[in-house]
């Protein structure tokens, strides 16, 4: 048996849950869904009275609970924030609501799908709208934006010329590319090169910051 730090009857009223769910077979994952802190965190309390994490969890998660968080997902609720009101670990809601209805899992997962497309079309939206404002970023006009395969945002953008093209907007932020490339735009740009990029530079910087909404 590994030496305690301390006895478990002299528990930290703060530490007297992480206790009781391990002495019911919870796993470090499943207590750390539970309590809303990282494995760490939970490693650290048992070690301190000189507990290790079991290697799975004999929780389950009672009918009626059950028939309550299926209902809660039907309604498009968070299974995390569902199992941290009922007290239970969310990989062991999961479990049972995958074996009793895994519908509900389905539909869980397109909401989040769901959400996190009309996420990113927010963000491109608010991207468009501010380096529309901003144009012209040397002789480009920004006119749309997306996101490419590789993540990176792109903007549309036609040049002074009139002549469409594509550029990666963490190009355009450091005014690394100013027109469409043509010869006679080039020409203009490096005429002008240091009030462009300057012009940029600072458009990069008082971009908005994106803020990610936590769930």
């Amino acid at each position: 048996m590994p030496e305690r730090v301390r006895p478990i009857e002299e528990a930290l009223p703060g530490h007297k849950r992480y206790i009781e769910l391990h002495q019911q077979g919870w796993n470090n994952g499943e207590i750390a869904d539970a309590m809303g802190v990282s494995r760490e965190r939970v490693r650290q309390v048992l070690s301190f009275y000189g507990l290790k994490s079991v290697k799975s969890a004999s929780r389950t998660v009672a009918d009626k609970q059950l028939v309550d968080a299926i209902c809660r997902l039907y309604d498009f609720e968070d299974l995390r924030e569902i199992a941290k009101s009922m007290r239970v670990a969310a990989s062991a809601l999961e479990e049972a609501v995958r074996q009793r209805d895994p519908v509900a899992l389905t539909l869980r997962a397109q909401q989040q799908a769901e959400n996190h497309k009309a996420a990113l079309e927010q963000r491109l939206q608010e991207k468009l709208a501010y380096w529309k404002s901003v144009s012209p970023i040397g002789l480009l006009t920004v006119m749309s934006m997306r996101r490419d395969e590789f993540g990176e945002f792109r903007a549309g953008a036609q040049c002074e010329c009139g002549r469409e093209t594509s550029v990666r907007l963490g190009y355009l932020r450091r005014g690394l590319v100013l027109s469409c490339g043509k010869p006679g735009c080039h020409s203009q740009v490096r005429a002008s090169a240091g009030v462009f990029k300057a012009k940029a530079r600072q458009a990069a910087k008082n971009e908005p910051k994106h803020r990610t909404a936590r769930a």
